[in-house]
């Protein structure tokens, strides 16, 4: 009798380690999962095409403003010699699978109003860290870039950023499920460089003029992003995708 107790006491405990570890193992694949599905690589991203003579402008303002002693190029932070990006267009959607934009998702797209934007304030994400090549730290870096500002939306939803935004998130997902942005809140944003956090004080809040010729500028003036293109994330032999946006009057 004695014997039996301790095989059952013995089977009570070896079940309840069994059902902890499963616990344990159920709960990292969660959290595996999870992380797999925010990683971007590998998945299509929607970007908002940007016009070149803005490009132009934000390259121009960088060049003749931002000094070599300004940049962080160390640290793996810098993916192009100098720290000064290349203009790039308005990511606006990542994780949206990898599985290209359908026929009927583009047809559904094409029928969105293209939204007219506009240059804000210049600006800084701080708080970045990255390992120094030489082995001898973390070095910390600011992301300088310029806000994007979705001019206000007309009555009939056209210039609409942030609507766009969630009409992608639910084609891509559902009405119930829609695709979000991987952090909590989204800033509409061009990157221009990464800087040293001590020279961020000197750029915050300058103002980028556009020029669409030598002779006329515009401050706060709106262009419109005519093309959504759906690119596949750190897959260059993959083609992107383009879909236009329907033009407002």
């Amino acid at each position: 009798m004695r014997k039996y107790s301790q095989y059952r006491l013995i089977y009570h405990i070896a079940y309840r380690i069994f059902v902890l570890i499963s616990n344990i193992i159920a709960m990292a694949e969660t959290k595996i999962a999870a992380a797999i599905s925010m990683d971007p690589s590998g998945q299509y991203a929607a970007e908002l095409e940007i016009p070149v003579f803005v490009k132009q402008a934000i390259e121009k303002w960088a060049k003749l403003n931002i000094l070599d002693a300004d940049l962080e190029k160390d640290g793996g932070v810098a993916p192009k010699p100098g720290g000064i990006q290349a203009p790039a267009n308005l990511t606006t959607l990542l994780c949206l699978g990898d599985q290209p934009p359908s026929e009927a998702v583009r047809f559904a797209l094409t029928r969105y109003a293209a939204p007219k934007l506009s240059l804000g304030q210049v600006d800084v994400f701080e708080g970045k860290t990255g390992v120094a090549s030489d082995g001898s730290g973390v070095r910390s870096y600011c992301t300088l870039h310029v806000q994007v500002l979705g001019v206000p939306p007309r009555s009939d939803g056209c210039n609409d950023l942030h609507g766009l935004q969630n009409t992608i998130g639910v084609l891509f997902g559902s009405h119930d499920k829609p695709i979000k942005w991987h952090f909590d809140k989204w800033n509409p944003h061009l990157t221009i460089a990464f800087i040293k956090p001590e020279a961020a004080i000197k750029f915050k809040g300058a103002i980028i003029p556009l020029h669409r010729s030598d002779e006329e500028e515009m401050r706060d003036a709106p262009f419109t992003a005519g093309k959504l293109i759906f690119k596949m994330v750190r897959r260059r032999d993959v083609a992107p995708i383009v879909v236009p946006l329907h033009q407002c009057n």
